[in-house]
C-alpha cells in the first residue's frame, strides 16, 4: 500500500476543516433559535403572570359582588316581611265605607 502522500493528508485536513465549519455554522444557528425560543418563552412567562395578576383581581371583585348580593338578598328578604306584616296588619283592620 503506498502511504499517504502530503497532499492528499493536506486535501483530507481541507476537507475536515470544512466540514468543521459547517458544524460551528450549524451550533450557531442552534444558538440563535435557543436564543429567539428563550425570549419567546419569557415574554410569554410574563403575559402568564399578567393574566394570573388578572384572575386574582376577578376573584377578588368576584367575591366582593358575593357579599352585596348577600347584602341585598338579606335587605329585600327584610323587606317583604315587613310588607307580609304590613298586609297582615292591613287585612285585621276593620274597613269604614263612607255612605
Amino acid at each position: 500500500m503506498s502511504a499517504m502522500t502530503t497532499e492528499n493528508k493536506l486535501d483530507l485536513l481541507i476537507k475536515q476543516l470544512a466540514e468543521v465549519q459547517a458544524d460551528i455554522q450549524a451550533i450557531k444557528t442552534n444558538q440563535n433559535e435557543l436564543s429567539a425560543s428563550i425570549e419567546r418563552c419569557s415574554i410569554n412567562a410574563a403575559a402568564i403572570n399578567n393574566v394570573n395578576g388578572e384572575i386574582r383581581l376577578l376573584k377578588s371583585e368576584i367575591k366582593e359582588l358575593k357579599t352585596e348580593m348577600a347584602t341585598i338578598k338579606r335587605f329585600v328578604d327584610d323587606q317583604q316581611q315587613r310588607k307580609d306584616v304590613l298586609f297582615v296588619y292591613l287585612g285585621s283592620m276593620p274597613v269604614f265605607l263612607n255612605k
